[in-house]
């Protein structure tokens, strides 16, 4: 014969089992959602594909050779013929 007290703690474990049992059964299905939303395969499904072109332009570049500005040029000198002597 079981006490009052051995019954209340069963009815509680059993109330407590349900619970977690709705509780993993929620996560499963938030968790199947998830792993489904971010699936690799079906993430970039949807993504329209570009067709890169082969028409190319060809840019000319030139290449210009630097000029320094004539105030630059001497205070260079000066700090040159300064750290000389």
């Amino acid at each position: 014969m079981k006490t009052q007290k051995e019954i209340e703690t069963i009815k509680n474990t059993c109330d407590t089992s349900k619970i977690l049992l709705k509780l993993f059964k929620k996560y499963n299905d938030y968790d199947s959602t998830l792993f489904e939303h971010y699936d690799p395969n079906s993430l970039f499904a949807n993504r329209k594909k570009i067709n890169v072109s082969s028409n190319i332009e060809n840019n000319n570049v030139a290449i210009i050779k630097y000029k320094e500005p004539l105030f630059k040029r001497i205070l260079n000198k000066l700090k040159i013929l300064f750290n000389n002597k």
